[in-house]
This record gives structure tokens, C-alpha cells and sequence, in this order.
């Protein structure tokens, strides 16, 4: 559960939030169990707090990046691809199905 620096639960929808909320965006190595890296940012996922850009900004080499679908971007597909990572992301429902053989 999100809480803010007061420890108070994240307001249900409709209610406005307050402005000393965060979002904590997370490396995490699953063989060693730790997390390598933690960015802070508002709460408010628009501009340079968008996890798809936090995460551009923040792409290392030899990691594999688990996605879900809201991470739908080739932009930064092709990013991970160029630092020499990997991904796996969880497709849209709207995607087409297709296969190769």
C-alpha cells in the first residue's frame, strides 16, 4: 500500500492527493534478493516522474527488464536493447496476435 511521508494511506479515487506523496521506482536483483537502486519521485507519473522515464534515464547494461504492460514503448524497448539488456513485457490485450515460425 502506498503511504505518504505521514505513514497515511493513498487517498481513494476522487479524493485529491496530497502533495507529499512519492513513488519509489526499483531495481531489483532477484538472485542476490536485494534492491541495487531506489529513485523518488512524485506522485503525480507525468514528465520526468513517468515510470517509462525514470527508467530510460536510468537503463544499465547486462539486466533484464520485466515489463508490464503500461511499459509499452518501442522507444525504450530499442534503448534497453542498445545498453545490451534484455525485456520481457506483458503485451496489451489489444495486440495483435501473430506468430513466427
Amino acid at each position: 500500500m502506498w503511504r505518504n511521508s505521514r505513514g497515511l494511506p493513498r487517498p481513494k479515487a476522487g479524493i485529491s492527493q496530497p502533495t507529499d506523496c512519492y513513488r519509489l521506482h526499483t531495481h531489483f536483483e532477484v538472485l542476490s534478493g536485494k534492491a541495487v537502486r531506489i529513485d523518488a519521485t512524485s506522485a503525480a507519473p507525468k514528465g520526468d516522474a513517468d515510470e517509462r522515464a525514470v527508467l530510460q534515464r536510468t537503463i544499465e547494461a547486462d539486466r533484464c527488464y520485466v515489463l508490464d504492460r503500461g511499459y509499452i514503448s518501442y522507444q525504450l524497448w530499442n534503448a534497453i536493447n542498445a545498453a545490451g539488456s534484455s525485456y520481457v513485457c506483458r503485451s496489451s490485450d489489444r495486440t495483435p496476435r501473430t506468430s513466427t515460425t
